[in-house]
Formats: structure tokens, C-alpha cells, sequence
């Protein structure tokens, strides 16, 4: 996870801050603080599922 992504995760877990405010604090538009969070959150749960797919099918 890169540190916008860290950052705008936890502004928006932890502190309530809306998008637009992320977006004029990181210099980018709404969409992709969207986007970053959507990839922060892929990656944490990636990290704490794992492979799903695996359980399924194994081999």
C-alpha cells in the first residue's frame, strides 16, 4: 500500500473526512481518492484473506 493510499484510508476510517476534503488536501480529484481507497482496501484484504481461490480449488 503506498502512503496516499495509507493516508486516505485512514482519513476516511478513522478522522470521517470526506472525499472532497481529501482531494483538495492530496491534490487530486474526488475519483481517484475513490480509487485509491478502493485499492487500499483490495490490499488489506488481500492481507488478510489471502488467495481465496484457493480454498476451493487447491491444486
Amino acid at each position: 500500500m503506498t502512503k496516499r493510499q495509507r493516508a486516505i484510508f485512514a482519513a476516511v476510517r478513522f478522522e470521517g473526512a470526506s472525499y472532497a476534503e481529501l482531494s483538495q488536501r492530496h491534490g487530486i480529484s474526488v475519483e481517484a481518492v475513490q480509487a485509491e481507497l478502493a485499492k487500499a482496501l483490495s490490499t488489506l484484504t488481500r492481507a488478510v484473506y489471502g488467495h481465496w481461490w484457493q480454498r476451493w480449488w487447491p491444486w
